[in-house]
């Protein structure tokens, strides 16, 4: 079962079931099934990504393998093989990573975690690795480690749900839960606007 099934289900007996408000409530629940489904599908891209680089060097392989069994391959042509692969291998370096341990990419909108900074969020222009490690570089040239950020994300409408629930079980009966889902509404609102 989904959360947003349980969400579902725990409502299903508030009085506020029959007005518009519980359409929003359906639609957020809707777009947050349908954002996982988009997660999902991306994470199984990235699962069969990795499997076709496996496959591939796999193949490099057996195709050694096969060489050397075959007696087309000297051993020290293999060696050479090996050699190049691993000169590859050597010359290629791992992107820099957040504090959340996220991959860093170009034009991704990081946060500083210093917090005393003036503009503490920006979008990444430049990355430099000088073989002592790696720097996030900004469009005003100032200079960030990587693991002193965060990437910047928008709240998400499973974000304000979550929220929602939280602020709802907290609140009393009568109007404090009236006011706790109009205050949600109007982010809701406000975020679609957006």
């Amino acid at each position: 079962m989904s959360i947003t099934d349980e969400l579902r289900r725990e409502v299903a007996d508030y009085p506020f079931r029959d007005n518009r408000d519980f359409a929003l409530f359906e639609a957020i629940a809707d777009r947050i099934d349908a954002e996982h489904e988009k997660a999902m599908n991306n994470a199984g891209q990235l699962l069969a990504d990795a499997e076709s680089d496996r496959n591939c060097y796999y193949l490099n392989w057996q195709d050694c393998k096969q060489k050397l069994l075959q007696r087309s391959i000297t051993a020290d042509e293999l060696d050479a093989k090996i050699e190049c692969l691993e000169d590859e291998l050597s010359h290629s370096i791992e992107l820099p990573k957040d504090a959340d341990s996220e991959y860093i990419h170009m034009g991704d909108v990081m946060e500083s975690r210093a917090g005393f900074d003036l503009f503490p969020q920006f979008e990444v222009r430049a990355m430099r690795y000088d073989g002592d490690g790696w720097e996030v570089i900004d469009r005003l040239g100032d200079r960030y480690g990587p693991s002193g950020l965060r990437h910047c994300h928008a709240p998400t409408v499973e974000d304000v749900m979550v929220e929602f629930a939280t602020d709802w079980e907290s609140a009393q009966d009568g109007e404090e839960k009236t006011a706790v889902l109009n205050e949600y509404a109007a982010k809701l609102q406000l975020r679609e606007e957006a």
